[in-house]
């Protein structure tokens, strides 16, 4: 703790940071490699919560990685959400990585459904199978859509989404009970695809 409060005072403390690219760099790596061996952190929390803001995009990485670490509140779950629609392609991954998946995150991470990067659409769905129980938090059509990650034009993805529908299909206990979940009579079209789907996956 004592080196983390050495390092936050170095970085020049809430709301003032160094002009100097590389020193800044340096003290958001500090802090959020430091903050997992300090739960609870608070000052350490601000610290990455105002390096996610950056103009840096290096520097926003690697703040959503240390925000990853920490037990998720309010403004951090607003932060990563914000940076997981970053206009750079390795801050929105990280920020999709270190999201835990709630009520609050849902709506931020549907929407990388569609994201241009497979890399990133491929981290969507290790967040999902990490915590499969955080399907519940989806409406029908967006648990559908997820579902349909089985079949997106990206190997990487499909294998991804895999290990998600493989999570949800124990938890919820057979295929059926994951259709089930799905719009599949408001939605035709989705009801088909996420039905071919599964078929096709537990076949």
């Amino acid at each position: 703790r004592h080196l983390l409060d050495h390092v936050l005072i170095l970085t020049g403390g809430q709301n003032r940071a160094a002009k100097d690219n590389a020193i800044r760099a340096q003290g958001c790596s500090l802090v959020a490699d430091l903050v997992f061996a300090v739960p609870g952190h608070q000052r350490a929390q601000e610290k990455l919560l105002e390096f996610a803001s950056d103009r840096l995009p290096s520097i926003r990485e690697r703040a959503v990685r240390g925000l990853g670490h920490i037990t998720s509140t309010p403004a951090v779950e607003q932060a990563l959400c914000a940076r997981s629609g970053d206009p750079f392609m390795a801050v929105r991954s990280s920020a999709v990585r270190s999201m835990h998946v709630s009520s609050g995150t849902a709506p931020a991470l549907i929407k990388r459904i569609d994201d241009v990067e497979a890399c990133v659409r491929a981290e969507l769905f290790r967040t999902l199978a990490r915590e499969p129980a955080g399907g519940k938090q989806f409406g029908p059509a967006a648990f559908g859509r997820l579902c349909v990650g089985l079949t997106d034009r990206a190997s990487a993805v499909r294998s991804a989404a895999g290990q998600a529908v493989d999570a949800w299909h124990k938890l919820f206990g057979s295929a059926t009970a994951v259709l089930a979940r799905c719009d599949v009579q408001g939605d035709e079209a989705l009801g088909n695809a996420v039905a071919s789907a599964l078929a096709a996956r537990f076949k």
